[in-house]
């Protein structure tokens, strides 16, 4: 996930043919669209405003392991 537009995207380091299959799935179930992209931005943000990692594992868990993923949990401010 990146956060300027909280597109996905499969990790470049994947085997191809892996990587290709996550370019599908995230395509087939729209995980792109507007809707899906304001979610994690809604989740993301509060966890900048509030820095509780447990309040976005709760509502949702893909934010809160790409934050982690990123070392964002341990530090006080994000810059975006």
């Amino acid at each position: 996930m990146e956060i300027v537009e909280f597109r996905l995207f499969p990790n470049p380091e994947l085997d191809p043919d892996l990587k290709k299959r996550i370019e599908i799935t995230i395509n087939r179930l729209r995980l792109n669209n507007p809707a899906w992209r304001g979610t994690r931005r809604v989740h993301f943000e509060q966890f900048e405003k509030h820095r509780r990692i447990s309040d976005v594992q709760r509502a949702c868990p893909y934010v809160a392991r790409e934050i982690r993923r990123m070392g964002q949990d341990s530090i006080t401010s994000i810059e975006v």
